[in-house]
């Protein structure tokens, strides 16, 4: 398992402008700036991951390909509630969530390269799917970057799961073997 916490969020302005115009939303440029300082300056990003065998998940089409499989989870600490929850803001967390995501994956990227191998696109994983594997919950310490799940209620609420196959670049034996 690997531990990273409070780590630099950079927040992108022309992400969140592009988030913003998909949703027709017009924000005056001092506001936004004004509002991606506050959230930048309280986010405390935190994130543990840790890699299985791939078939940890029994389904999905992925699987058949995979070598391994990161399981990671992700949380935006320090974000006070009594922010306004609204157009600007859900395309801040956006892309907060996103960049944060990348650097993750990045960071995978380097592994899996050592293995001869590729990342498949990330994808969500629920709190409900991701706590019922037994093996998942021995060996990520979710408390340790304050994340709970109990009786279906997941704390804090700026936490995302996901998971990204390792699909092996190398031919499979037999494909060698015939030629």
């Amino acid at each position: 398992m690997k531990k990273i916490k409070n780590f630099r969020l950079e927040l992108r302005r022309g992400y969140i402008e592009r988030e913003l115009r998909k949703n027709k939303q017009e924000v005056p440029a001092e506001e936004l700036k004004t509002r991606i300082q506050e959230i930048q300056s309280v986010a405390l990003p935190a994130t543990v991951y840790a890699t299985f065998s791939a078939d940890i998940f029994k389904t999905g089409e992925c699987v058949k390909k995979a070598e391994y499989v990161s399981i990671v989870a992700l949380v935006l600490n320090g974000i006070s509630d009594e922010l306004p929850k609204d157009d600007i803001y859900r395309a801040i967390i956006k892309d907060a969530f996103d960049f944060s995501i990348d650097l993750i994956i990045k960071l995978i990227e380097i592994e899996a390269s050592k293995e001869e191998c590729d990342l498949s696109s990330p994808e969500e994983v629920s709190p409900e799917n991701l706590f019922s594997v037994k093996e998942v919950c021995d060996n990520i310490k979710f408390s340790k970057i304050g994340i709970s799940y109990s009786e279906g209620v997941l704390s804090p609420a700026m936490t995302k799961f996901f998971k990204v196959y390792w699909l092996s670049k190398r031919k499979s034996i037999k494909s060698r073997a015939s030629k």
